[in-house]
């Protein structure tokens, strides 16, 4: 798997040999697929439907991520990056978009806040700490 995919390592399969369940990566993480995807037949038809129900999967995970982090009441950074249902590549991903967002904020907002870059300089050390 690891010559076909990036970061998958192996893939989860149930008892009767041949319904994939999820993918692990490198690290030993195990994300779950949202769809089975059956290991039968010809393995170029299911290596494409596995290529899909990873596609799937990740992209549901980012959007669930993305807008719960956006959303009304989005946690603690440290709880978000910290609990077991965010898989690793969804946090480094989403955290990417959100520092983008916020630096394009700062930007923005240096015409009417001079130091605007610096208040968010403040904010970048502060989560990193």
């Amino acid at each position: 798997m690891k010559t076909c995919f990036d970061n998958l390592v192996k893939i989860d399969i149930a008892d009767d040999r041949e319904t994939i369940k999820g993918m692990y990566s490198n690290e030993g993480e195990l994300v779950p697929f949202k769809r089975e995807v059956k290991a039968r037949g010809l393995v170029e038809v299911w290596l494409d439907q596995l290529q899909n129900a990873m596609r799937d999967t990740l992209y549901k995970c980012m959007k669930d991520g993305y807008q719960l982090l956006t959303g009304d009441k989005p946690p603690k950074r440290e709880d978000f990056v910290m609990n077991d249902l965010h898989y690793g590549q969804i946090v480094a991903t989403t955290a990417q978009i959100m520092w983008t967002a916020g630096t394009e904020d700062a930007i923005q907002g240096m015409s009417s806040a001079a130091w605007s870059l610096d208040d968010w300089l403040k904010t970048n050390i502060a989560q990193i700490e």
